[in-house]
């Protein structure tokens, strides 16, 4: 689902309590990464939170970091394709400090 504000882009992506590894990817894909192909960004700005991990106190989703490694290697893709890579990544959220960890660890070495 996207939206038009303000002649600016906002895309988002509901998804609901308990939402798991296969309706989350298929909701990335159908969504998110079809909306970016038809925006072609020259620059990505990416806050990564991981407070959507399965263990985290505050999630009402069920992710595991196979799914952070999934969407960051997805999001690296895509940036190659239509912005030479350029990727400014920020990051925010999780709560649960061993699990941000084992998120942070794919995000980070996929960057480099």
């Amino acid at each position: 689902m996207s939206f038009w504000h303000l002649g600016k882009r906002l895309l988002l992506t509901p998804l609901n309590a308990g939402t798991g590894e296969i309706q989350f990817r298929t909701k990335v894909e159908q969504d998110f990464f079809q909306s970016l192909d038809a925006f072609k960004p020259q620059l990505f700005l990416v806050l990564a939170g991981f407070d959507s991990y399965t263990e985290d106190p505050l999630s009402n989703l069920n992710l595991i970091e196979d799914d952070c490694r999934y969407i960051t290697t997805m999001k690296n893709d895509i940036a190659d394709r239509l912005s030479e890579s350029l990727i400014v990544s920020m990051l925010e959220g999780g709560y649960h400090l061993k699990v941000w960890m084992q998120c942070l660890y794919p995000h980070r070495d996929d960057a480099l």
